[in-house]
C-alpha cells in the first residue's frame, strides 16, 4: 500500500508528487463507488492525500494542496483554517494568524478558526 511513511524524509518535489499519485490511485481502486470525476469526490480526496503528507511531515504538498483548494473555492473557511493550522507547525505565526483572520472573514460564525 503507498504511503507517505515509505519515502525518507528528503524527498524530492518529483517523489512526494509521485506518490501522492500512487495513493490517490489506490483510493480510487479501493473505493468504486465514487465519481473522481466530480470536484467534490476529487478535492476531498485530494485534501485528504494532502493531510497525509502534513502528517507525515511533507509540509510542501500540503502547500500546494492550499493554492489549489483555493482556486476552486476561494471563499471556503475550511481552507484558510487548514492553511493556519500548517501554518503554526511550521512556526510561521503570523501567517497563520492571517489565516485563521481570512477564515472569519469568509464566515464570522466559523467557531473552528478560533479553536486553533
Amino acid at each position: 500500500m503507498a504511503s507517505f511513511g515509505n519515502l525518507p524524509k528528503g524527498a524530492s518535489h518529483t517523489d512526494i508528487y509521485a506518490q501522492a499519485g500512487k495513493i490517490f490511485e489506490e483510493q480510487v481502486r479501493r473505493d468504486r463507488q465514487t465519481d473522481y470525476t466530480q470536484s467534490k469526490a476529487f478535492n476531498d480526496a485530494i485534501w485528504y492525500i494532502a493531510k497525509e503528507a502534513q502528517r507525515w511531515g511533507f509540509i510542501n504538498l500540503e502547500d500546494m494542496a492550499f493554492v489549489q483548494a483555493l482556486r476552486l473555492a476561494p471563499d471556503d473557511p475550511r481552507i484558510y483554517k487548514e492553511e493556519g493550522i500548517t501554518f503554526c507547525i511550521i512556526n510561521d505565526h503570523k501567517k497563520a494568524l492571517m489565516s485563521f483572520d481570512q477564515a472569519l472573514r469568509f464566515n464570522p460564525n466559523y467557531t473552528e478558526a478560533c479553536k486553533e
